[in-house]
């Protein structure tokens, strides 16, 4: 039999029996949206897009499902430079640090020491990478939330405070409280993503505002940026009971539009990052 037939009868095998090849890569396909089973990440870890940070001529990578909001960056460092640096910031608490990018804005005009707390583990390890590439192991570190205890302060010291916070919260609320990661049945497409991007029951929203006070030092603040008119409100709500100061210091537009939205994952629905994007100073009223 010539090659000519036997590539004929291998195609019509293919066709009704399905090909080897093909079918080793529908398992991998199914076997990805079978959901991830468990929390931890791999060895092997796929990275995302690389970012030139100009302030450290280095690239910043992300990892593949680590959330990274570059107008957050951009608008931060604005800030920052319209202020003229953070001289006078010995100590800086990024809350949800993700990549690091915030902390590397702090530390990078006049910020002092950092420590970064993330809930996501393959976001710890994330920060923690980019640490190393920019050469900041001695004075930025990172701490790993637990799923227990995943409110803003609960692995910061007793006693320990600080001179600026900052916060990219996550932007999509629920009433109710954090479901378990991972959930059994969800789809593996965004899942990781759109865990992460919600805050539900307004649980590290609330703590970060009602600890606030115990957590600044004499003078400091925090700094929240906010995309979300939901977590804005409850923002606002927030800061009067705890009476702590709100004032807007930074904005990409007058007013939000909510109907401006794009999607995160499958099924998330969150505000257009570039376009809806505040950031809101507190202080502890005196």
């Amino acid at each position: 039999m010539d090659i000519k037939w036997l590539s004929v009868l291998f195609l019509v095998a293919a066709m009704l029996f399905g090909s080897p090849v093909t079918e080793y890569a529908r398992g991998e396909e199914n076997a990805e949206k079978r959901g991830y089973k468990e929390i931890y990440p791999r060895n092997i870890v796929e990275a995302g897009p690389f970012y030139y940070f100009e302030e450290y001529d280095e690239l910043l990578v992300r990892f593949y499902t680590i959330l990274f909001d570059k107008y957050s960056l951009a608008g931060l460092i604005e800030l920052f430079k319209k202020e003229g640096g953070l001289s006078g910031c010995e100590r800086i608490l990024d809350i949800g640090t993700g990549t690091g990018s915030l902390g590397f804005a702090a530390i990078a005009y006049g910020g002092g020491r950092v420590v970064g707390t993330e809930l996501d583990p393959l976001a710890v390890k994330n920060a923690r990478y980019n640490i190393k590439r920019f050469g900041l192991e001695d004075i930025f570190e990172v701490r790993e939330v637990p799923f227990d205890s995943p409110s803003a302060y609960s692995v910061i010291k007793d006693k320990e405070k600080f001179d600026l916070i900052i916060s990219d919260p996550p932007q999509s609320y629920d009433e109710g409280d954090r479901r378990p990661f991972p959930e059994a049945g969800w789809d593996a497409g965004g899942t990781r993503e759109a865990f992460f991007t919600r805050d539900e029951g307004y649980g590290l929203l609330k703590s970060l505002v009602e600890g606030l006070r115990g957590r600044l030092n004499e003078n400091g603040r925090a700094l929240l940026m906010m995309k979300n008119p939901k977590g804005i409100s409850m923002l606002k709500s927030l800061a009067a009971k705890n009476g702590i100061e709100l004032k807007m210091v930074y904005s990409t537009q007058k007013e939000l539009d909510p109907l401006d939205k794009r999607f995160i994952g499958r099924n998330t629905r969150m505000p257009n990052m570039g376009r809806n994007m505040m950031i809101f100073e507190l202080r502890p009223e005196k």
